[in-house]
């Protein structure tokens, strides 16, 4: 009687175990099937009418915890009053949850290619990254979308003019809020940027050099952003009272060490105009480079070093005086 009992309680934990695990089997193949939709909803929705979304194949992996979406061969494509724009991707990895999370983590490692215009000039950008892993976060209780990854071993040619940047590390967070009107004083969005140990292209040379030791800054929008960027919409948002508002700007580019913060707008011809606070050191032997490149006369760089002297001050003794 007992080895009988036995038997069907093995039995009935045996059917148990096998329910449970059709169901957390049939629940992740749901959950995969969701992943593949929300990358499809947040990739045309970034972008919006006229825009395209292509990819060659989405691979979900991760069963039976997690969702780890590979995306191979992706294009997106939108346009703006300037002309087309265009991103492609040969792979992008991201570890999506479709139930709960909010926050979506990625790996842009792999060469991306980018193309739009800036006036009239087309740019066409072939983008590789060693590493750069980053998370967006979607807006949750009035907060604002947030995207921010940190590229390691990064290299940006221009495919025309063969210039090409390189930096050994690199970390980018954009921010944009979710209401749909922002008062002047308001920020609507964001960037905050960090480049370090770049090598700029050669042309440079001729100036303060190719090495940048560090480029650092965080730039808001304060009003409504100014989208799509029409004649119009700026003209509305410059009337509104809207400005970026520039801190904490900090570069370090060969003798010249600069720190900065104030505010960018445009005047009534919509053409920017600044005021800024720096604080400048290094400014002598950057005069002299500057001379040697042949960019200031010898006899202008003598009267501008003169002023810079008169107007600079040392912190401490035997520190380079900062004007």
């Amino acid at each position: 009687m007992a080895s009988r009992f036995r038997s069907r309680f093995a039995f009935w934990l045996f059917a148990l175990f096998l329910i449970a695990v059709a169901g957390a089997t049939g629940s992740w193949f749901i959950g995969a099937d969701l992943v593949r939709q929300r990358i499809n909803m947040i990739a045309r929705g970034s972008v919006a009418t006229g825009g395209g979304f292509a990819v060659q194949s989405i691979e979900i992996t991760g069963f039976p915890f997690t969702f780890d979406a590979a995306v191979m061969g992706l294009r997106l494509s939108g346009r703006t009053p300037g002309g087309v724009w265009e991103w492609q991707a040969n792979r992008l990895k991201a570890r999506i949850s479709p139930w709960r999370s909010t926050a979506v983590t990625f790996d842009l490692a792999g060469t991306h290619k980018l193309r739009f215009r800036v006036g009239r000039r087309p740019l066409d950008l072939e983008i590789k990254m060693g590493q750069a892993k980053g998370v967006f976060h979607e807006a949750s209780s009035g907060g604002p979308h947030v995207l921010k990854f940190a590229p390691k071993k990064l290299t940006i040619r221009e495919a025309v003019s063969g210039q090409q940047i390189d930096a050994e590390e690199a970390s980018v967070q954009v921010y944009r809020t979710v209401a749909k009107k922002t008062d002047s004083s308001e920020t609507s969005a964001g960037l905050i940027i960090s480049f370090k140990n770049v090598t700029l292209p050669e042309e440079a040379e001729k100036l303060l050099g190719r090495k940048m030791a560090r480029l650092e800054a965080e730039i808001q929008v304060l009003g409504d952003l100014p989208l799509p960027m029409e004649r119009t919409v700026l003209s509305r948002w410059r009337r509104d009272g809207g400005i970026l508002e520039i801190k904490d700007l900090d570069l370090a580019w060969g003798p010249a060490k600069i720190k900065a913060s104030g505010t960018l707008g445009l005047d009534d011809r919509l053409q920017p105009e600044a005021s800024l606070v720096t604080a400048i050191t290094g400014y002598q032997k950057t005069v002299d480079a500057l001379v040697a490149a042949g960019v200031v006369r010898e006899n202008i760089a003598r009267g501008v070093k003169l002023v810079l002297d008169m107007m600079a001050r040392r912190a401490r003794p035997g520190e380079d005086p900062t004007v």
